[in-house]
């Protein structure tokens, strides 16, 4: 994959909107209720799916889970610790053990 890609996330109007994601952007959503942001990250997840990309879902929050198991998409349960250290290792030994 070519750096700066284009990629679709599910929903039409917002790659309309923002003339698409790219590979490598950090995309920041503020919503008022998460179930706003699970019905988006559902559509992103789908739509990465259904293109072949590899799909991580690190879950380490105490909430009902943002993405529900599907053909494609490795769920990966991480500890959250309130040690900043803690975490951003077993982040990192994920990727690079």
């Amino acid at each position: 994959m070519a750096a700066f890609e284009k990629i679709l996330s599910g929903n039409p109007m917002m790659d309309r909107a923002l003339d698409h994601i790219r590979m490598g952007d950090n995309v920041v959503w503020q919503v008022s209720e998460l179930d706003q942001f699970r019905a988006i990250a559902r559509d992103f997840a789908v739509q990465a799916v259904r293109d072949g990309r590899d799909l991580i879902y690190v879950r380490f929050a105490g909430h009902a889970p943002l993405l529900e198991p599907m053909e494609g998409l490795r769920i990966i349960p991480v500890e959250l610790s309130h040690r900043f250290e803690t975490f951003t290792i077993a982040i990192h030994d994920l990727f690079y053990p």
